[in-house]
């Protein structure tokens, strides 16, 4: 009588471990799927911080400026902003380009410092060959104009950002075709960090490629 009632007794508790079982997978399967909705909760608050700062940053400072042909233009992204759209359209009446540049925030966790503009980097006629140096990426540019040479010389802003640098940078093809539209806007995790463009004296202008890149924060 005993012996059975012993093998009964395992019976119950081998069950008892098989429902308890059950229930940690079923317990396990709730914790990974609330770890995943935390996952995309924390990544709303962030978008909805980024909207946030992004909003209070446009409507806080000059964020987007349209230059005049054949005139001296100077753009800087207002503090915290990175340039991050290029529009241009070409004037023949004034055998030169129109154009509209703007910015938008690095990043609600992320500072620039350590800014600077470079000097001319190009002669009349001649190629632009940039990249900002020390890990830089690009928050303004300039350009002046020559009636004679009908062409520009260009200048940058370069900022650090603190705590990353380049990384997996690409450069594009060429964004416009000689007197062309221009039309590029960098995606919301790209940043410029040069410029190359070639003049034609046919055509008395230029066309532009772009070199892109994503952040990498530092170890």
């Amino acid at each position: 009588m005993k012996k059975n009632n012993t093998k009964k007794e395992i019976m119950e508790l081998t069950k008892s471990l098989e429902l308890q079982e059950e229930s940690a997978k079923d317990f396990k399967a709730m914790a990974e799927s609330l770890r995943g909705k935390m996952v995309e909760l924390e990544r709303t608050v962030e978008h909805q911080k980024y909207q946030l700062e992004n909003l209070r940053y446009f409507t806080g400072g000059q964020a987007t400026t349209i230059t005049k042909g054949d005139e001296l233009f100077t753009f800087t992204c207002p503090l915290g902003g990175v340039l991050s759209k290029i529009k241009s359209h070409f004037i023949g009446s004034k055998r030169d380009r129109q154009f509209t540049l703007g910015c938008r925030i690095l990043g609600v966790d992320a500072i620039v410092h350590n800014c600077a503009w470079s000097a001319y980097v190009n002669g009349y006629d001649q190629p632009v060959n940039f990249k900002c140096p020390n890990n830089g990426i690009v928050t303004g540019l300039s350009g002046i104009h020559s009636n004679g040479a009908e062409d520009r010389r260009y200048r940058f802003h370069c900022c650090q950002v603190k705590g990353y640098v380049p990384d997996s940078c690409e450069m594009t093809k060429y964004v416009n075709s000689y007197q062309g539209r221009m039309d590029y806007k960098m995606e919301h995790d790209s940043y410029m960090r040069g410029m190359y463009s070639v003049h034609q004296n046919a055509k008395e202008d230029r066309i532009f490629r772009f070199d892109i890149c994503k952040l990498r924060a530092l170890a």
